[in-house]
């Protein structure tokens, strides 16, 4: 059995299209892909519990939230498989900071991001090399400032002609 995942849907796409459309030359801002100024960015911070972070994800239906620091900067992630991590008897850290629970962890999930100015080619071609569903938008200063998912880059090339 093959399981056919976004990922793999994405790395197939980019191999059969070999003249891409000038679309993928476009940074993000232009495009307007992602959450980047369409709507608030749904962050969390570094100090939230972790019962706290698992109902936002709940809450929105999203997969993938930014863990922030007290002046805005995303400093890590916090995805819906490390839920899993608590089936390991971890319990205890539901009304503690997400940063305690978080440093249990035997592999940290990076966090990957990219800048308004970066074109779809190369946030595309990051998320291929690092198997990322998810990469948080920052600005200069490493601000949060939007998501853009793997579903969020399928439905743009979707609708993309030639």
């Amino acid at each position: 059995i093959y399981i056919l995942g976004p990922l793999r849907i994405l790395k197939f796409l980019m191999k059969v299209m070999i003249n891409r459309p000038a679309a993928f030359q476009l940074s993000i801002l232009e495009l307007g892909l992602g959450t980047w100024g369409k709507k608030k960015v749904i962050a969390a911070s570094i100090d939230d519990s972790l019962s706290h972070v698992i109902s936002t994800l709940l809450k929105y239906r999203i997969s993938t939230i930014p863990l922030i620091d007290n002046h805005g900067k995303v400093v890590q992630v916090y995805i819906n498989r490390d839920v899993t991590f608590l089936a390991d008897d971890q319990y205890g850290y539901l009304d503690k900071p997400i940063k305690d629970f978080l440093a249990l962890r035997k592999q940290t999930t990076k966090h990957h991001t990219c800048q308004g100015n970066d074109t779809l080619e190369s946030v595309v071609e990051r998320m291929l090399e690092y198997r990322v569903y998810t990469t948080i938008c920052v600005d200069e200063k490493d601000e949060c400032k939007g998501v853009i998912t793997l579903g969020d880059i399928l439905k743009f090339i979707s609708s993309v002609d030639g």
